[in-house]
């Protein structure tokens, strides 16, 4: 299929008609998202401007119906390649870089996670490139090099390139943190999509369709010693 006909099936799809029936409605969104084909589905997950803060919960949608298609390495195999592409545009349209000569980039990292009450702020190691966050609570954090901590049961993994928004006790549209765990002896990725943190509560949106609700107390958050 020409990747023109595909956007433009996929623009039917979002609107909630058949492609090929297009007198043909969905009750929902999700219903309609159901009859795109795996390729429209990656075609859509691709485009940057999907992984917006507007656009998270059709993102959750679409990672909801390629999670019971496809395997989670395929799933993470495209969100990476989306990262890059989010990165290359958030370089380019970023309006605000916090600008502190006192303190360095990882110094400045902790500080306003810290601030909105996001435990990523307890994993940021010194070792940080670059921190930039916008006024909307998007932020791009570069680190030298990807970091592995040994969790309770699993183990936490940080990109060399983290980018997602928080607001509200929220952080979304998460790219670049995710866990691990060795099942059966293999190694299982899990993309983290949403991080909700109440206090000591936390609760994590996976694209995992056995773990897709995580619950646990943020001192189980932290690196286990």
């Amino acid at each position: 299929m020409q990747h023109e006909q595909i956007l433009k099936d996929l623009e039917t799809i979002l609107e909630g008609r058949l492609p090929d029936q297009p007198n043909e409605t969905f009750a929902n969104q999700t219903d309609a998202l159901k009859e795109a084909s795996d390729e429209e589905l990656e075609v859509l997950l691709a485009d940057p401007a999907l992984h917006s803060p507007e656009n998270v919960k059709v993102r959750n949608e679409v990672l909801g119906v390629l999670n019971d298609r496809l395997s989670p390495e395929r799933v993470n195999q495209i969100l990476k390649e989306v990262e890059i592409k989010r990165v290359d545009m958030f370089q380019m349209t970023s309006t605000q870089e916090v600008l502190d000569t006192d303190k360095t980039a990882a110094e400045r990292a902790r500080a306003a996670l810290s601030e909105a009450g996001c435990p990523l702020a307890d994993l940021i190691p010194d070792e940080v490139r670059h921190f930039i966050i916008d006024p909307d609570g998007t932020f791009y954090l570069e680190l030298e090099q990807p970091e592995l901590y040994h969790m309770a049961d699993f183990d936490m993994v940080l990109d060399q390139i983290i980018t997602g928004v928080i607001e509200d006790d929220t952080m979304h549209s998460i790219s670049g943190l995710y866990a691990q765990k060795d099942i059966n002896d293999k190694t299982v990725s899990i993309q983290f999509l949403e991080m909700f943190f109440d206090g000591d509560q936390i609760t994590i949106k996976t694209n995992h369709p056995m773990a897709q609700i995580v619950h646990m107390r943020r001192e189980e958050f932290m690196v286990m010693l």
